[in-house]
């Protein structure tokens, strides 16, 4: 198995997504490996904070900011 198609299917089990013998798999194969168990762990918590922080609105100084750092690195790359 690759690492992205791991990475698929552990998001999946994450998410919900596994049919439910995919499920019981992966919740074996999390108890019986410590470190897995941690990488999935860190997956959660990097999920919440995520999602936690997703919805909160930039302050329109900082798009403005953003957007003019944009266009100069996009003007100087048509120059160069």
């Amino acid at each position: 198995m690759t690492p992205l198609r791991g990475s698929e299917l552990l998001l999946d089990y994450l998410d919900g997504a596994l049919d439910a013998d995919a499920a019981k798999e992966m919740d074996a194969y999390i108890k019986a490996d410590s470190e897995f168990a941690t990488l999935v762990d860190t997956y959660k918590a990097t999920i919440a904070v995520v999602k936690a922080t997703m919805h909160q609105e930039v302050p329109p100084k900082d798009v403005e900011r953003t957007l003019a750092f944009l266009r100069s690195a996009e003007s100087s790359a048509k120059v160069g």
